[in-house]
């Protein structure tokens, strides 16, 4: 019995830390510009590494491609329609697509 429970501990233990390592990590960011299709967005912090130009982000509750980057300022895509619901100076979250959604896992 205390083999089964510390082999259960083991394999919870492994399965929270892969799940921790996976999660996608996010930036707050707010809108500064929007054009017709493209968003412009002004971070509160420093750009990572995952915010680089043609990586795919998840941005007003769609996934989305940066554009381009410019110091603490990137562009997003987004079609016409949904750009054009987007409210200047709104707070927003962007975060990181974990390689496992990328690839359809």
């Amino acid at each position: 019995m205390h083999r089964l429970i510390r082999s259960i501990t083991v394999v919870s233990t492994v399965a929270l830390s892969s799940s921790a390592a996976l999660a996608a990590q996010s930036l707050a960011a707010r809108v500064v510009a929007v054009h017709e299709g493209y968003v412009e967005l002004e971070a509160e912090q420093p750009l990572p590494a995952w915010a680089a130009q043609g990586s795919s982000v998840q941005a007003l509750g769609w996934q989305t491609q940066v554009q381009r980057v410019d110091g603490d300022r990137l562009t997003i895509a987004l079609s016409r329609s949904r750009a054009s619901r987007v409210q200047l100076d709104s707070e927003i979250v962007i975060r990181e697509i974990p390689q496992q959604q990328r690839l359809g896992c």
